[in-house]
């Protein structure tokens, strides 16, 4: 009997050995190619493996590599990260941009915004009537644009400002230069520099319609103001305003 049990029982250990599945040696990247990050964010690059997966970076200087998957963009500019669990590898390049633009879809809806940027951090009517989303928070929006607002006039997105943190001009500079044209100088309202103050407007290069007016903000965070807007089919901007970011 005691025997039968034995044999009974190495039996089933080698049934049961025989049935072990053996690891997949497959890299599973489900993230974007190119991947899109803004400067100092950290992000968790989405991949899966059964196995221990290890990240390089081909330039520290503008990607740097933390740790359990996350990246973090140290400047702005290009790099390429590459995945590997032993078996298989995966290289992707990555942006760092200076800042998440503003959507330039412009006459959209508000859905169309949240399911682009998510819910907004503060959302209302101005005093002029108009919707506004604001998207910002205790850290700001993000560490270059503190802070980034869409207006709507009748359900339709007619506007982006933005709010550039103070001593990033040659970053700013490069990033007007690479998208848009500088094409004039008008007057707009600025009630914390004076009465008006000189605002530089860019045509963006792949539609001429869209247009971006730059000009110091003047308020005590000392940024850079930027906002984005149509032309209508007569050529003229829909909509010029002030800054209107709350202290």
């Amino acid at each position: 009997m005691r025997k039968t049990f034995i044999f009974i029982m190495m039996t089933l250990i080698i049934t049961m050995s025989g049935c072990k599945k053996d690891k997949s040696k497959s890299l599973n990247y489900n993230d974007s190619d190119p991947l899109s990050i803004v400067l100092r964010e950290t992000r968790q690059v989405n991949a899966t493996s059964e196995y221990d997966i290890t990240y390089t970076t081909s330039n520290d200087k503008v990607v740097s590599i933390l740790n359990a998957g996350n990246i973090y963009g140290k400047n702005v500019g290009q790099a390429k990260i590459t995945l590997s669990n032993s078996y298989e590898s995966k290289t992707v390049d990555v942006n760092v941009d200076l800042f998440r633009e503003p959507s330039l879809d412009f006459g959209c809806t508000p859905k169309a915004i949240k399911s682009q940027f998510g819910t907004p951090y503060n959302a209302g009517y101005n005093a002029e009537g108009y919707l506004v989303y604001v998207y910002s928070g205790n850290e700001g929006y993000s560490y270059a644009c503190g802070e980034m607002d869409f207006f709507f006039e009748s359900g339709r997105y007619i506007e982006a400002d933005v709010y550039i943190r103070k001593n990033l001009d040659n970053l700013l500079n490069n990033y007007l230069n690479e998208s848009f044209t500088l094409t004039d100088t008008i007057k707009v309202y600025n009630p914390n520099i004076s009465d008006s103050t000189d605002a530089l407007i860019y045509r963006y290069h792949e539609d001429m319609n869209i247009i971006c007016g730059r000009y110091p903000s003047g308020n005590e965070w000392q940024e850079t103001f930027l906002f984005y807007t149509s032309l209508d089919e007569k050529g003229t901007n829909r909509l010029i305003r002030k800054p209107l970011r709350n202290p």
